[in-house]
Formats: structure tokens, C-alpha cells, sequence
């Protein structure tokens, strides 16, 4: 098999970064470590997928890694790894076409902040800023300036 360039979200070190991985879905599951993969389709990455952890989209266990969200990508919050490819057109992986940069400037990392019955609030660690994640949309809506700040109903 040949080999793609693709970019590998890590938020256990919170990096994003181009990667080349074998096209074939086990070296997916190593490089992802997981067993089973999810692809992720969305307007903003064209005709790019992310591949993500199954599991983790059903689960909101602990994690010690933090959650991710790439704003305009028709996602849900992830956790575990992602990597994101290109498509072709017959449906076939290929390099990522997506540039690196455009990633980096649209990802969110995430921490969960549990709201007594509600849904939880999430704390953006880059800009400190509280959001709530929008379920209908599949995207996040500020509700205060820094975590701990007073919700705005």
C-alpha cells in the first residue's frame, strides 16, 4: 500500500501536525490507537474526512486528555486522537487537501465543566472562554469571557 500525507490531531499533547501513514485502515487503528473509526465529513474541510476513536463519540467518561472541535466540520466535541485525510472520487483515501493552518486556526481544545442539570459547559483552553455546544447546530455558542464567569440567560 502506499503511503498519504495526512495531518494527526493529539490532544494528549495538544498538537496538530502532518503525518505520512500506510492507507490501510490497521494503520489507521495504530496511529488513532483504537479499534474502531468513525469518519467525519463537514463543510469546512471540503472534500477531507477526520477519522476518530468510534468509542469516544459515545462515551463522556473520564479522559485526561482534553476534548476537541473543529468549528464549521458538522462534529461533535471528540476525544482520542483524529486524523484527517483526503477523499478522491470514488470515496478512496488520499493526501489531505486541507491546509495545516486551516485546522490549526478553527480547533478548539475543550474541558468539560459540569452544570447541575443542564448539559455541560465547555472551557476553551486557548482563549479561557465558557461555551455551551449548540446539539441542533453541532457548533459552540459563547456564554461568558473566561470559565467561571457568570452564564448569560
Amino acid at each position: 500500500m502506499s503511503q498519504i500525507n495526512a495531518i494527526l490531531i493529539d490532544p494528549a499533547a495538544m498538537t496538530v501536525s502532518p503525518v505520512k501513514v500506510e492507507n490501510t485502515l490497521q494503520a489507521y487503528y495504530a496511529l488513532l490507537q483504537c479499534s474502531m473509526v468513525e469518519a467525519i465529513r463537514g463543510p469546512v474541510l471540503g472534500t477531507d474526512g477526520i477519522y476518530v476513536d468510534e468509542e469516544f463519540l459515545f462515551t463522556r467518561s473520564a479522559c485526561p486528555a482534553p476534548w476537541w472541535h473543529i468549528e464549521g466540520a458538522h462534529m461533535t466535541p471528540a476525544r482520542g486522537r483524529g486524523l484527517l485525510v483526503g477523499t478522491d472520487a470514488d470515496g478512496d483515501d488520499v493526501d489531505a487537501a486541507t491546509p495545516l493552518e486551516t485546522i490549526l486556526g478553527r480547533l478548539l481544545w475543550l474541558k468539560p465543566t459540569p452544570v447541575k442539570g443542564s448539559a455541560p459547559l465547555w472551557h476553551d483552553m486557548r482563549s479561557g472562554a465558557l461555551l455551551r455546544f449548540v446539539e441542533t447546530e453541532l457548533r459552540f455558542q459563547r456564554v461568558g469571557p473566561r470559565a467561571g464567569a457568570p452564564v448569560r440567560h
